[in-house]
């Protein structure tokens, strides 16, 4: 099972599809939904980081305030498309004439409604301090409870990455396609038997209608291996409201200003109570706005590290990033938690020697 590659020859041979059936049916999860993967809340006994610089931290804990960043505009701009590409890949592997008889959208240009928020298993690792940090930063863990409490109010999401690429295309068949090579194989030789071309294609063509949202989850779980080091976790916002239409960011945002309109009216006209303006506040925690970042822009959403009980979700671990003064970065550190958290903060200093990348 820890193998990278596919058996056999990569052909459609028999070999190969009975190997990756073997492997599907011993995925967990339901059929054809991505959404088996998402948990809804943080394992208590994983402990995870994210990397930022000094501003981020800054909003993190001072403001609290965490940016989720939409997945088209993740730090790889290829990221996202990765599981597009590989989902054609598979079907072009595995279903002979599926793609010929049954149009998919592969579409590069449409934006994703998934935000992500992202965490990484360690601590302390010099690929996550170049690539979020390189002038200097921090790695900070939240405490697991209380961030769960946000995570289950505002319907978040969390993922750990898939990065193995055998089971990448198990999950692909599984929970993007939707049926195995044999049970399409089954027909497909059918086909060929009874000379009625298009048969088999044309039996799974329903449900290959919606598969661009089912990539698109599934673009927020998949990753490149060569990024597996990360160990990445996510936690996620999908603006989706329907599980079967594929709303654009746009329709999205336009949706979320008139519900924010519609609770204003409520509270202007007198009809709103408490729970009317936590909606609202909620609403407006959980808009979509624009921040410049490598000169483009790039849609994010803030959300307010504060539960229903305006409980503030506090630091646990603070991790110095390689620093040349670092002797008095973890001092300033020290002093940083003490006054911007409510509890005892384990405020270390990475072991990794500072290099001016």
């Amino acid at each position: 099972m820890g193998a990278t590659g596919a058996d056999g020859d990569g052909g459609a041979g028999g070999g190969t599809i009975n190997s990756y059936y073997l492997l599907f049916s011993l995925m967990k999860g339901t059929r054809q939904n991505p959404e088996s993967y998402f948990r809804s809340e943080i394992p208590s006994a994983n402990k995870l980081y994210h990397y930022t610089d000094a501003r981020g931290l800054e909003g993190i804990a001072q403001n609290r305030i965490l940016w989720m960043s939409n997945i088209n505009y993740l730090n790889d701009s290829e990221e996202y498309y990765y599981t597009f590409d590989l989902t054609k890949k598979v079907l072009e592997k595995y279903y002979p004439g599926l793609l010929e008889y049954n149009k998919i959208n592969f579409d590069r240009e449409r934006v994703s409604n998934i935000f992500s928020f992202s965490l990484s298993e360690k601590e302390d690792l010099l690929s996550q301090w170049r690539g979020y940090c390189p002038n200097g930063g921090f790695a900070i863990s939240l405490d697991v409870q209380q961030f769960n409490e946000i995570i289950k109010e505002n319907d978040f999401k969390v993922i750990k990455c898939i990065y193995n690429p055998r089971w990448q295309e198990a999950f692909i068949i599984r929970h993007v396609i939707g049926f195995s090579p044999a049970e399409y194989m089954y027909e497909f030789e059918k086909e060929r038997q009874e000379g009625t071309v298009g048969y088999a294609a044309g039996i799974y063509s329903s449900q290959m209608n919606n598969i661009w949202l089912r990539m698109n989850k599934a673009a927020s779980i998949l990753k490149h291996p060569s990024f597996s080091e990360e160990a990445e976790w996510r936690v996620i916002k999908d603006l989706n409201d329907s599980s079967i239409s594929n709303e654009s960011l746009i329709y999205s945002v336009e949706h979320h200003l008139m519900k924010i309109d519609s609770e204003k009216m409520l509270i202007r006209e007198g009809q709103g109570d408490a729970e009317t303006q936590n909606r609202l506040d909620k609403l407006i925690s959980g808009s979509v706005k624009t921040r410049i970042s490598r000169n483009i822009l790039v849609p994010y959403i803030e959300i307010m590290l504060l539960n229903n009980s305006k409980k503030r979700v506090n630091i646990s671990d603070l991790i110095v990033g390689p620093t040349p003064h670092k002797r008095i970065a973890l001092e300033a550190a020290r002093v940083f938690a003490k006054i911007n958290t409510d509890c005892s903060v384990d405020v270390r200093s990475s072991d990794i020697p500072y290099v001016n990348w």
